[in-house]
């Protein structure tokens, strides 16, 4: 996170220089925002990254489960961004009841440079287990997709994030609610075929 956070701030340092810059020197500001945009999206010149087909949001949000454990879907939002030539979509719900609360997003991170899900997705090529008397925290399988969890004893805050393929990211946040909750409504989400979607135009 902390190489994420120090390409970001280069991002915004990059930007604010280029509007500062007199017109004789853009071209020299275009090329460098033109390279980060690369790093960022994989490394694609002349606008053809932002061209990448992603998955459509409504496919993703067709994943999320209406209900789960008595608990309506609700706060329902899919979308896109687009940033330095990178298109994501996303589509992300909450679940919640009495004290419990768990919000599920699925986003398509394709179009990510490798760069970029190196720096903020390290997890996945790390073998890492931790336990204490406040929690844990975990590298793990699955559906044999790499998978991140952790969870705190103290007001039973979970997390699990699980990487399909490079393609797609799905992150269940939970308060109030045990692990094996997590785990229950993250079977209601087919991997499987989330692994299988396609892009669609529209």
């Amino acid at each position: 996170m902390k190489i994420l956070s120090a390409v970001l701030v280069l991002a915004l340092s990059l930007s604010i220089s280029a509007s500062a810059q007199p017109a004789e020197s853009t071209p020299d500001m275009q090329e460098a925002m033109k390279a980060l945009g690369m790093l960022f999206g994989g490394g694609a010149a002349g606008g053809e990254q932002a061209a990448k087909p992603m998955v459509h949001q409504r496919q993703l949000r067709a994943l999320l489960p209406e209900s789960f454990a008595g608990m309506k879907r609700s706060n329902t939002e899919a979308g896109k961004q687009a940033m330095f030539g990178m298109n994501i979509s996303y589509a992300q719900a909450t679940y919640a009841g009495g004290t419990t609360s768990i919000d599920v997003k699925i986003t398509d991170i394709s179009a990510m440079g490798e760069f970029m899900k190196m720096a903020q997705y390290a997890w996945t090529n790390a073998e890492m287990e931790r336990e204490s008397d406040d929690g844990y925290e975990r590298t793990t399988k699955i559906a044999g997709f790499p998978a991140q969890e952790s969870f705190e004893n103290n007001g039973k805050n979970g997390r699990i994030q699980v990487m399909i393929d490079g393609r797609f990211i799905v992150e269940i946040d939970g308060s109030g609610a045990e692990m094996q909750t997590l785990h229950d409504l993250l079977k209601e989400i087919d991997l499987k075929k989330l692994a299988a979607l396609q892009p669609e135009e529209g």
